[in-house]
């Protein structure tokens, strides 16, 4: 646990030396493996431990002993950071492997990304009882005794999935423009789709011109104007878009006109129930940062 680990840090500050010219850096591992440490800073009121893999901080570890900086149960407020917003396969099993057997955690791009879990029972793989589930994000603070997000990072999952009756609507309102626009997807070359993506027109809509409207819709959910498809490795500019691709840009249309047409339910979930549900439209809105 995040407990636990803030007391290895300063047992071995007191039982080994600081790397060679690297001052107030300690191996959390092997100390041969220089390329796993944690940095110690001291400042008047808080020490900060930040774990480091190949000179990329992981997280870092809060302890304060300021008395005006106190726990409702007495104890001092500890809390970790979280400094990146995507780690690797190699950094999340290291993490995984530092914080014990309480907790684990994982990528899950249904889940919105970084996922934090807090399990009650020690065998978490026989564990019956669901996880605390938290997001992270970089930046995101959480108060290790707690597992509560500090106030400036409290948050909401919205979620949002399609009505099954306002779905259907939509299709039949749109279902002779969008089987234009999947006959034609099933034929255009990379060369032609290109050059489609450098027709700006924001005018379209599905009825008037179904082609355009794909196209537009498809180009506005990477950001806008300036956009090109680079064609793989194993086609020419005059092969046929690859059938991933054709379903990407339907999926997209689709997603859009379910937006048009209000077909989508929202969920709010405050973060007080820490669950986070698969979904392909999740959102982590923070409540004290005006984003």
């Amino acid at each position: 646990m995040f407990n636990d680990l803030i007391d290895y840090c300063y047992k071995t500050v007191k039982e080994q030396k600081e790397y060679r010219k690297r001052p107030n850096e300690y191996p959390w591992g092997k100390r041969t493996e220089g390329y796993k440490y944690f940095k110690i800073e001291e400042f008047e009121n808080e020490t900060l431990l930040s774990f480091n893999y190949y000179g990329s901080t992981l997280f870092t570890l809060h302890d304060h002993s300021d008395e005006d900086v106190i726990e409702a149960d007495g104890t001092n407020l500890q809390y970790v950071t979280f400094t990146q917003d995507y780690y690797g396969n190699g950094e999340v099993g290291l993490m995984y492997n530092l914080l014990g057997r309480y907790y684990t955690i994982e990528q899950n791009a249904s889940k919105g990304g970084i996922v934090l879990s807090k399990f009650d029972e020690v065998d978490h793989f026989t564990a019956v009882d669901i996880p605390k589930q938290m997001p992270v994000v970089n930046g995101m603070r959480y108060n290790i005794n707690t597992d509560e997000p500090l106030k400036e990072w409290e948050y909401k999952i919205v979620t949002k999935k399609v009505n099954p009756k306002k779905g259907f609507e939509a299709r039949k309102k749109y279902k002779e423009p969008l089987t234009i626009a999947k006959l034609w997807l099933e034929r255009i070359t990379y060369k032609q789709l290109n050059l489609q993506l450098a027709t700006v027109d924001d005018s379209v809509t599905l009825e008037s011109n179904p082609l355009q409207y794909v196209i537009d819709t498809f180009r506005n959910s990477h950001g806008g104007h300036d956009m090109h498809m680079s064609t793989p490795w194993n086609k020419q500019e005059r092969d046929v878009i690859e059938k991933d691709l054709q379903k990407d840009i339907l999926n997209i249309m689709r997603v859009e006109l379910y937006k048009q047409e209000e077909s989508y339910v929202t969920e709010e979930i405050p973060w007080q129930e820490r669950r986070i549900p698969s979904n392909k439209h999740l959102e982590i809105k923070f409540l004290n940062r005006g984003v």
